[in-house]
């Protein structure tokens, strides 16, 4: 198995006015404010 310690996480969740629209974690969690369908890039 590979070392993955080099490895950086650049998460964007697209709520530009959410205090946790991004994160660093390797598998991060974000609730979204209100419901609606979702883009993924």
């Amino acid at each position: 198995m590979p070392d993955l310690s080099g490895m950086t996480y650049n998460w964007n969740f697209g709520e530009t006015l959410s205090s946790t629209n991004t994160s660093t974690a390797v598998s991060p969690t974000h609730w979204y404010s209100s419901q609606g369908p979702l883009m993924l890039h």
